[in-house]
């Protein structure tokens, strides 16, 4: 993911890249 830095992973995938949205973070945590 080097050319995607930064990167959330969730459960070892890909989440969101550069921008994190905070009720869609919380909704993969919580699913």
């Amino acid at each position: 993911y080097w050319d995607k830095i930064p990167v959330t992973l969730v459960d070892g995938q890909p989440h969101d890249v550069f921008f994190v949205d905070a009720e869609r973070l919380r909704q993969a945590l919580t699913s």
